[in-house]
């Protein structure tokens, strides 16, 4: 399998991991969906257009490619790689997180800890 050298912290894989799931969709959609901003999803969307993970059609909707499905797998497959997105997913949201799930990942984090 190819090493993509995504980023786990990067915004491509959530726009990739979106596309996965939806297929395909216009960069406006994407943004409402994930909760970045236009302009994030914009550029995300140019530099996996520019790996060819992604390809857009004449009407500016966005697609995913077998490579861009490839790399959304390896994602899921590689466990560190996949808890570096989750933590940096979430750290994008930090400001809507409320107390109740602040004490849910402290108590996650304590038995994360426990298990290594």
């Amino acid at each position: 399998m190819t090493n993509y050298n995504l980023d786990p912290k990067s915004t491509e894989l959530e726009v990739l991991e979106y596309l996965s799931v939806k297929g395909r969709d216009r960069a406006a959609n994407i943004s409402r969906a994930t909760g970045l901003n236009n302009k994030t999803v914009w550029q995300s969307l140019q530099r996996l257009t520019e790996t060819g993970m992604v390809v857009k059609d004449e009407f500016d909707v966005y697609s995913i490619t077998e490579s861009g499905k490839e790399a959304v797998a390896q994602l899921k497959s590689d466990k560190k790689m996949k808890m570096r997105y989750l933590a940096a997913k979430i750290a994008r949201h930090v400001d809507e997180i409320d107390e109740d799930e602040i004490d849910t990942l402290e108590k996650l984090e304590k038995e994360i800890r426990k298990e290594t």
